[in-house]
């Protein structure tokens, strides 16, 4: 647009440098000529841009990660003139749906439309504008430009993904001298304590399918418990300072693997605390399976927008703590900070975990200190967790020490 107008402003300087020198009607019906079509081109995109009508819809707005939804948008042109050049940009095109929605050139024929549709894959958990982000007009000529802005764009929640793990390393016993591990759950599946309506998150095999069949609804066997557990998960919300892109992969591979735990420890009545800085320390409590949808709502939508490292809250936590628990850290900032306040854990009796996700095939840079700190943890006896982008979630957690 801008090298149109500097051709037509060569014109108009070449029109006046003829007037000036040659006069006569030639001279004088060029310099007309270009002093009126901009105003005649200005005129039809002004009406264009004040008569289209577009409509666009999207037919699912609540999602899980890897589902489809359909979007659909139309333009139109209900008038006797040419629509020349429409420009259709769309939200989020530069980095959640790159693939699927690039910007749309194209021209409108009297009394005519344009009807696409488009299958849009949810890659990454979050909450995202979608659809149309503006529409631009411009003129015959390439000098003129209307943009138009939708005030209220579309808006879709991707849930992460629940993977379901078998087991993972937590400790049920501070008590003992040995180590017990949690490796199928916390409860006795031969003793029923009590029965109660099915929750959102029950595991299938506590349905009591024959009471269920004979009233009519779902009912679960609640069992009775042969040990007690408490874990606390820490969870990172600092800004990894990566850009938009990089930040969405490394921070939906980072909830996807703290939804897969917590949904293990509240599926086997574990007590957890989960625990996170947001502008404040804030300690929410669960116990059971039907607390699971609150943390996964929180997790679904949050945004890691947060300065105060992972390090000084699990220090807090340290400094405030009498027990002795399980403490399961997620992050995808690793430094010696927090390796020197997980050996702390480690030394006062906690049973400290890593789960660590590694941003190196989100960026392509190598992190060194990431193995250093790893085999240093090893050599303490202290479990951790790597997982990069393309990792197994499921295998990685279900790993057995």
């Amino acid at each position: 647009m801008k090298e149109n107008r500097i051709i037509w402003l060569s014109l108009f300087i070449t029109s006046l440098v003829f007037i000036y020198f040659y006069g006569g009607i030639i001279p004088y019906t060029y310099f007309y000529i270009i002093c009126i079509l901009p105003v005649i081109t200005f005129i039809l995109n002004l009406i264009s841009f004040l008569r289209f009508k577009f409509m666009q819809e999207i037919d699912i707005k609540h999602v899980i990660k890897g589902q489809k939804i359909n979007f659909n948008y139309s333009i139109y042109n209900e008038d006797i003139l040419v629509y020349p050049y429409v420009s259709i940009k769309f939200c989020n095109s530069d980095i959640i749906f790159s693939q699927d929605l690039k910007t749309v050139n194209l021209s409108l024929k009297p009394l005519s439309s344009v009807t696409n549709s488009i299958s849009l894959e949810c890659r990454y958990r979050g909450r995202y504008t979608i659809g149309i982000e503006c529409i631009e007009f411009i003129d015959f000529l390439g000098i003129f430009k209307f943009k138009y802005t939708l005030r209220n764009p579309n808006e879709i929640t991707v849930y992460p993904m629940i993977i379901n793990i078998n087991r993972f390393n937590i400790k049920t016993n501070f008590a003992s001298e040995t180590q017990s591990r949690l490796s199928t759950g916390l409860q006795d599946y031969t003793t029923v304590s009590s029965i109660r309506k099915y929750s959102y998150g029950d595991s299938k095999r506590s349905i009591h399918w024959k009471l269920s069949a004979k009233m009519n609804e779902l009912l679960v066997k609640k069992f009775e418990y042969t040990s007690e557990a408490e874990t606390i998960i820490m969870f990172d919300l600092c800004n990894y300072n990566l850009s938009t892109a990089e930040a969405t992969v490394v921070e939906d591979k980072l909830v996807e693997t703290a939804v897969a735990v917590l949904n293990y420890c509240l599926s086997n009545y574990i007590k957890t605390h989960f625990i996170y800085y947001k502008n404040s320390m804030h300690n929410e409590e669960a116990n059971n399976p039907s607390d699971f949808a609150r943390l996964y709502e929180f997790l679904s939508t949050v945004e890691f927008d947060q300065n105060i490292p992972i390090s000084d809250v699990a220090d807090v936590f340290l400094s405030e703590t009498i027990g002795k628990t399980n403490l399961i850290i997620f992050t995808a900032n690793l430094n010696y900070s927090l390796y020197n306040t997980i050996c702390k854990a480690h030394i006062t009796g906690h049973h400290p975990i890593l789960v660590y996700i590694s941003p190196q095939e989100a960026t392509g840079i190598k992190y060194d200190e990431e193995d250093e700190i790893f085999t240093a943890l090893s050599e303490r006896g202290i479990d951790t967790y790597k997982l990069n982008i393309s990792s197994n979630t499921k295998e990685v957690l279900e790993r057995q020490y």
